[in-house]
């Protein structure tokens, strides 16, 4: 996996937990 492709991941999980947060 490279750094790229763990950045992604990582921004999709915070991007999916603000919008769980958000529409909560």
């Amino acid at each position: 996996m490279t750094y790229e492709n763990l950045k992604q991941v990582q921004g999709d999980k915070i991007e999916t937990f603000a919008r769980g947060s958000l529409f909560k």
